[in-house]
């Protein structure tokens, strides 16, 4: 209980109240907010990890989304071995109950890049949850982590695969649809002419592709005349 309540003084220092008045408008779920800069949550994180860093991931808290940050950060940027690290990522994934906590702390793990293919069964056990987040959290790892030419296919059959249209799911797919059209155009547009995708989530998929700056014009009348009814 010492740690947990020095993770919350610290915490709390950092907190600002117009900051967690903006968070709470972006970032709806169960957990409360305290209203941390990501950039300071980084840091702290990072100044756990040069001390006794497992003490600290077995006394984090599950009240606020910043605790949940922050154990997704120490997990990210601690150094330890593949075994003892996934079974603290089996201990993280279930804290994901928005798309903050999801998309912010799977960008850290950067040990899943030098690892692909020993994480990917786990890749598949998430994508094949019924919960939201969890399908989220293997699609946001797919984006973050997978976009190589050589995991191409793999990654078009999780997006078949992966049926769920619940919100945060259809809305990372659309984000991932994107990212390959703007990176890998010529398969991704292969891909689309057998893709099993909800109109819903082509829709905000073509959205997101008209939204974005890195595709050009002539290809965006294309794109906006492939919106569903």
């Amino acid at each position: 209980m010492e740690i947990q309540e020095e993770i919350l003084r610290n915490l709390r220092k950092m907190a600002e109240q117009n900051y967690k008045e903006f968070q709470a408008k972006l970032c709806p779920g169960d957990n409360q907010i305290l209203g941390i800069r990501i950039p300071e949550l980084r840091t702290y994180a990072k100044e756990i990890v040069k001390q006794d860093w497992g003490s600290y991931l077995k006394e984090i808290g599950n009240t606020y989304l910043e605790e949940h940050m922050l154990y997704g950060f120490i997990l990210g940027y601690a150094k330890m071995d593949w075994v003892e690290r996934m079974q603290y990522m089996e201990q993280f994934v279930p804290r994901i109950n928005n798309w903050a906590i999801c998309d912010c702390c799977t960008s850290s793990f950067k040990f899943i890049e030098k690892n692909r293919e020993t994480f990917w069964p786990y890749l598949e056990k998430y994508a094949a949850s019924n919960q939201e987040f969890e399908n989220r959290f293997a699609l946001i790892c797919l984006l973050d982590h997978y976009l190589q030419e050589e995991y191409l296919p793999q990654v078009f059959e999780s997006l078949d695969q992966l049926q769920s249209d619940a919100y945060y799911v259809s809305m990372a797919k659309a984000w991932l649809l994107a990212e390959l059209e703007i990176k890998y155009p010529s398969q991704t547009e292969a891909y689309f002419k057998k893709a099993q995708i909800s109109d819903v989530t082509w829709n905000r998929a073509i959205q997101k592709m008209l939204d974005s700056y890195r595709i050009p014009k002539e290809k965006k009348d294309v794109l906006r005349a492939q919106k569903r009814k």
